[in-house]
């Protein structure tokens, strides 16, 4: 529980020093939302998250919170738009 403690504390300490901005809670500031969760022991919590240069973010033109197959995380999908963007089809750019 403490490791896990350590770590939330410095996910905003990390986004100050590298000028990082969690994109999905800044457009989606009142929303509890959860990206894993344990049926089990009816445990969730957010553990994902887009983490994305301040000056980036302002591209950036939703994002939400889906479920995934085969997994029991839900995926965070980002929408960007830039003047030099060519649509290239219906896909997923994922890692």
């Amino acid at each position: 529980m403490k490791r896990k403690n350590n770590v939330i504390r410095a996910i905003p300490k990390l986004c100050g020093l590298l000028k990082l901005q969690d994109v999905w809670r800044y457009q989606h500031p009142d929303e509890s939302q959860f990206t894993w969760c344990n049926k089990a022991f009816k445990v969730q919590c957010r553990l994902d998250y887009w983490l994305v240069y301040e000056e980036l973010s302002r591209i950036v033109l939703n994002t939400e919170m889906k479920s995934s197959t085969l997994t029991d995380h839900s995926a965070i999908t980002l929408k960007l738009q830039s003047k030099g963007y060519a649509q290239r089809g219906p896909r997923f750019w994922k890692f």
